[in-house]
């Protein structure tokens, strides 16, 4: 963490707040896109065991369906899945610079975990794939083509029990990292357990897991029956199972999600809640019962009329809450934030210091030799006390330097004679400029 801790910079607060709108963004498509693949695994997982031991083909169907609808492309997985988590690590590092938080690297854990149930959920996508295409050439045992079979059903079989397996365990982490990421939790070597294992990441991933099967479900339901017209299938006994199968499941998975998010709202320290943090969960809440509504009266009517709208509402809903998420990250930042900011122009002011002893121009050295006959620092000499005229530049080097530059009569009541000019370079006038405005503050 020290090592990484070298690679960050201390930012401005512009900087800090470019980075909470970046988070944002990122997060919005990065949840979106996770609780779609996430759920896809989960579904297709769970109707291919059900096919499987009832002999169902509906089911085996449905199953091979929804991961290839959920997963999308390899690109898509990529760009979607694992660079925002690259983007959220680097962003967290940023903003919590100096804090030595257990979040961080519980992130950086999760990144090997995430890509490897990625890589795995998409050799179970295509040996699913396949399987299916060398099963009618797979009379023979001996057959070549036989051979292959079993080796694909093997990799099969293996992958989608590794998949869930590391699905479970990296979407867990992840919601460690930011659960404390919005607690701003102290790496405490013995309490790590115990801060992972909390009710409050408990409650956050389960919430998570029914978000991301309520979003996978009315994403198969408005592909199958609204998006082009509907997937072309032949076979009406497969759209009425695949309708009556995944809106029970999307009704049963939409009953708990307003409790989760009421549990793990309630468990967040003080300092990150705001009335806007309220506003966002509580309309989130009122979403959530929309749907369930929806959902139970298509239950009764075996009717699919509102699934567009209850799509927007789900991603309004993951939109709601990330935003929630992202206020109460600002939040508890806000004073490491104004802690970096000081860092930050400390190292500007080093930067430049450094930059102009390289440039060969001692500022001190032209103020010994050509200055400090005529002027101090903390009273009046034969020109005015620098500290009291440099401070009306208001910090502005270049003007500052470009009256050194080339002096005019500013108060000739006073200074008849005016400021005569030095005979310095243009990078010398600057330098100086730069030198006396620091110089004045210890003053």
């Amino acid at each position: 963490m020290n090592f990484l801790d070298k690679l960050v910079l201390p930012q401005s607060l512009e900087h800090a707040t470019l980075l909470h709108f970046l988070s944002i963004i990122v997060m919005v498509l990065w949840v979106s896109y996770l609780s779609l693949i996430f759920g896809g695994a989960l579904l297709s997982s769970y109707f291919n065991k059900k096919g499987k031991h009832n002999s169902d083909s509906l089911a085996s169907k449905f199953a091979k369906d929804i991961i290839e609808i959920s997963t999308i492309s390899k690109s898509v997985g990529l760009s979607l899945g694992i660079l925002p988590l690259i983007v959220m690590i680097i962003i967290n590092l940023q903003l919590f610079h100096g804090m030595n938080l257990l979040s961080a690297k519980i992130l950086i854990l999760a990144l090997p975990l995430l890509l490897t149930a990625m890589v795995l959920i998409y050799i179970y996508r295509y040996s699913f794939l396949f399987s299916n295409l060398l099963k009618d050439g797979a009379d023979k045992s001996n057959s070549e083509v036989g051979i292959y079979s079993e080796k694909v059903d093997k990799l099969f079989l293996s992958s989608g029990k590794w998949m869930s397996v590391f699905i479970f365990i990296s979407t867990y982490l992840l919601c460690a990292g930011n659960s404390l990421s919005a607690s701003a939790t102290s790496i405490n070597t013995n309490s790590v357990i115990e801060s992972i294992f909390s009710f409050q990441i408990i409650f956050n991933w389960l919430m998570m897991l029914s978000f991301a099967v309520v979003l996978t479900s009315l994403v198969l339901l408005f592909r199958f029956f609204y998006w082009e017209g509907g997937k072309e299938t032949g076979n009406t006994e497969y759209l009425s199972f695949i309708k009556a199968s995944t809106v029970k499941i999307a009704f049963i998975f939409s009953l708990p999600l307003p409790i989760l998010l009421m549990l793990d709202t309630v468990m967040l320290p003080a300092g990150g809640l705001s009335n806007m943090v309220f506003l966002l969960v509580f309309a989130a809440m009122i979403m959530i019962f929309i749907i369930a509504h929806y959902l139970y009266g298509m239950l009764k009517e075996n009717s699919v009329k509102a699934v567009p709208s209850m799509l927007v509402l789900i991603v309004m809903v993951g939109v709601f809450i990330t935003l929630s998420n992202q206020i109460i990250l600002s939040n508890v930042t806000t004073k490491n934030s104004m802690v970096l900011s000081v860092q930050y122009e400390e190292s500007i002011a080093e930067m430049k210091k450094n930059s102009t002893a390289k440039a060969g121009v001692n500022a001190a050295e032209i103020y010994k030799t050509k200055c400090s006959s005529c002027h101090k620092f903390d009273m009046k000499l034969v020109g005015p006390a620098y500290k009291l005229r440099v401070p009306t530049y208001n910090g502005d080097v270049d003007k500052l330097a470009s009256f050194i530059y080339n002096p005019v009569r500013v108060n000739p009541t006073e200074f008849p004679s005016g400021m005569p000019n030095q005979g310095l370079k243009p990078a010398e006038a600057k330098a100086m400029a730069r030198w006396l405005i620091e110089e004045v503050k210890k003053y």
